[in-house]
């Protein structure tokens, strides 16, 4: 974790690769606060998805075409 200096971004950088196509949520604490002191008072979760990196199918050998204009 890292956070700005003007305490307005937090980074998280996982320590291995994050499995694709796949939802992970984020939880704060109620405890996290800011530079005051201010807490956040109640959890805050936020979800996200990761891309599917799964290439699509090869087409069978032949059904490719291409023109050159």
């Amino acid at each position: 974790l890292a956070l700005s200096s003007t305490g307005t971004v937090l980074t998280v950088r996982p320590s291995s690769p994050m499995a694709a196509n796949t939802r992970h949520t984020f939880t704060l604490s109620a405890n996290v606060a800011d530079l005051s002191g201010n807490r956040l008072g109640q959890p805050v979760a936020v979800a996200f998805d990761t891309l599917d990196t799964t290439p699509p199918p090869l087409p069978p050998a032949g059904s490719v075409s291409a023109t050159i204009p």
